[in-house]
């Protein structure tokens, strides 16, 4: 008992003189940075089947009118809905011309593909919604989430 008081009034005083080990440092915890703040998402990219033809019948070297299709592609075909694939599928040919290559065509194939599989699993998704709920107030309901 006697070893139990010592103890405690040596705690006591280090701790009071700032020796003890375990007494709050005095060292300055410097703030925490600001977030930088962050940029807004890229909007989706635009899909105007009319600015395709419109690079498809302006450029007169049929390599240089398939760079520029693959480029348009590339860069606004994800945005592209299925009637708008379906279009440059369709005038692609006339479009295009001596350009209009396989690798052109499964370009706008493979875009088409995927456009199809967005839109079949979206259906699916909005197939198990329980009637007469709205997709976002079935989505907070859902334990997936939680």
């Amino acid at each position: 008992m006697l070893f139990s008081f010592v103890t405690l009034v040596l705690t006591v005083a280090l701790a009071g003189s700032g020796l003890a080990a375990d007494a709050p440092s005095r060292k300055k915890v410097p703030a925490p940075a600001a977030a930088a703040p962050v940029a807004p998402p890229p909007p989706p990219p635009s899909c105007q089947t009319a600015e395709f033809r419109e690079i498809c019948l302006t450029a007169h070297d049929p390599l240089e009118r398939k760079r520029r299709a693959k480029d348009w592609l590339a860069g606004h075909g994800a945005g592209c809905s299925i009637e708008k694939l379906l279009t440059l599928k369709a005038n692609r040919q006339i479009w295009l011309g001596t350009a209009d290559t396989p690798d052109l065509a499964a370009t706008i194939d493979t875009l088409i593909d995927a456009r199809e599989s967005a839109n079949a699993r979206e259906s699916a998704n909005a197939s198990l919604q329980p009637p007469g709920v709205p997709p976002a107030a079935a989505a907070e309901r859902s334990p997936a989430r939680r």
